[in-house]
């Protein structure tokens, strides 16, 4: 039964474990997830509207379809970076400037290969940081710093070893 302390709304049916979401401006907030049909599917929740419904825009490249959880991320007012895992191991990564994707670009994978989905954060408009867990148990990390990306850098694992997806979190002030 549905609890009525926490109600809910079912608002799609996935394959992905943990959705994405990402606010790029007051009252928007972006919902994304990987549908059945590994594609990323995203639903828009807009202040005084609701939920735009879910809509299959971004799809997936030509060369690998999605597996894992999606990461999101705003650098600022009508921006959003999404980062998926293909099931060829590499990275992918969109963004929105607004009004358009910019379409799927490949950032490739850690040195030994992912064994993860990505994650992102950021401290900065021309910034970001990207996580995810290589088959090594290490975690490695790649920078965008506003014009491209770094190579991957090994950042270790605690002493025990890395099992979990790499979580990231920044705040940006307004």
């Amino acid at each position: 039964p549905r609890s009525t302390l926490f109600p809910y709304t079912t608002l799609f049916r996935s394959a992905a474990l943990e959705p994405a979401a990402s606010s790029s401006g007051s009252g928007r907030v972006d919902l994304f997830d990987l549908g059945l049909d590994h594609a990323l599917w995203q639903n828009t929740w807009t202040s005084g509207v609701g939920y735009s419904g879910w809509t299959t825009s971004l799809g997936y490249p030509s060369n690998a379809e999605f597996i894992g959880n999606p990461a999101a991320f705003s650098r600022g007012t009508n921006s959003i970076d999404v980062f998926m895992r293909g099931n060829n191991g590499d990275i992918y990564t969109e963004t929105w400037n607004g009004s358009t994707w910019s379409g799927w670009t490949d950032v490739g994978s850690c040195p030994p290969g992912n064994a993860s989905s990505p994650t992102v954060a950021s401290w900065g408009s021309t910034n970001l940081q990207l996580y995810e867990r290589g088959r090594d148990g290490n975690i490695y990390q790649m920078t965008w710093d506003g014009t491209g990306w770094s190579s991957w850098t090994s950042i270790g694992a605690p002493s025990a070893g890395a099992v979990s997806d790499p979580s990231a979190y920044s705040r940006i002030s307004n």
